[in-house]
């Protein structure tokens, strides 16, 4: 596809994807107040609900993502979840095998570590309020240190697709995947942010917290205490 056609393509879903969030009537009430497995359930049927709506925006606009299972590409990015994600994480880890469960923690204080002697700890992202430009030096900073997300598992895949942060599933690529390899920034992909906005604003609704927003690695370090 041409690139000028592309971009004016991806404009066009942008914006309808936009309308269309702003709006959207949600199959799913929000649970109140919800224990840590109910909630894990309800998200992971939000999420699926979402990726069915921009999956037939995509149809619509006549774009295909080119994200596909164990790409992980884009896993290098700076994760950020909300207090109320990591309820449903923690859910997920708890009922891990012992083995996994050893792994993965080992996994997390390591690249912990290894985030803290590069300037990043748990308050790096605290602020939800944060510019945009502020947002961004952090996210070019954390991408050029190339470390893949702690939940990959060898095969590349997301231990925790069903239930995974708002980033991820929020986040597609339209032109070719190398792109992503490069850069957390690409003309031919799409944040979708409204979508996102309102998927943060029910789950908060559901469990709401007071806790700061944390990247990833540092949220899952401090729910289980390790």
């Amino acid at each position: 596809m041409e690139e000028a056609f592309m971009k004016q393509k991806i404009q066009e879903l942008i914006l309808d994807s936009a309308y269309m969030a702003k709006d959207y009537s949600f199959e799913n009430e929000v649970p109140n107040r919800p224990n840590g497995l109910a909630l894990s359930k309800w998200i992971k049927k939000e999420i699926k609900e979402i990726d069915a709506e921009i999956d037939a925006l995509e149809e619509k606009h006549g774009l295909i993502s080119v994200c596909t299972k164990g790409c992980a590409e884009c896993c290098k990015q700076c994760i950020v979840v909300l207090a109320s994600e990591c309820i449903a994480i923690q859910m997920y880890i708890d009922n891990l095998p012992v083995e996994q469960r050893n792994a993965l923690k080992a996994k997390v204080i390591e690249t912990c570590s290894l985030l803290e002697k590069d300037g990043f700890n748990k308050d790096s992202v605290a602020n939800c309020f944060m510019g945009e430009t502020a947002q961004r030096a952090i996210q070019e900073k954390y991408f050029k240190l190339n470390r893949n997300c702690v939940f990959l598992d060898d095969e590349n895949c997301c231990m925790i697709h069903d239930i995974r942060p708002s980033l991820c599933w929020s986040y597609r690529e339209y032109e070719d995947k190398g792109i992503c390899r490069n850069s957390c920034f690409s003309d031919t992909s799409i944040k979708y942010d409204d979508w996102e906005r309102r998927y943060s604003l029910r789950l908060i609704e559901a469990r709401p917290t007071k806790k700061k927003l944390m990247i990833l690695p540092f949220a899952v370090r401090e729910i289980i205490n390790w």
